[in-house]
């Protein structure tokens, strides 16, 4: 599914995120599906963050607590 971004002042669609409405001339706000997409995709990429860095971690444990 492709996103779609509308101008919250008169609706018309815009190409991408951030561009100006032909219209009206600018897009101030943006459709609240776009919205929940950034929401979801930031608390994903958050998700994905914490467990890479458990897994560098546990590795890093790993290797140096033998040492000790």
């Amino acid at each position: 599914m492709v996103r779609q971004y509308h101008c919250e002042n008169c609706n018309a669609g815009l190409q991408s995120r951030g561009a100006r409405c032909g219209k009206c001339g600018w897009a101030p706000c943006y459709d609240i599906v776009a919205r929940h997409h950034d929401v979801v995709q930031g608390i994903s990429i958050v998700v994905v963050s914490v467990l890479i860095a458990i897994a560098v971690t546990a590795i890093v444990v790993e290797f140096v607590r033998p040492n000790l």
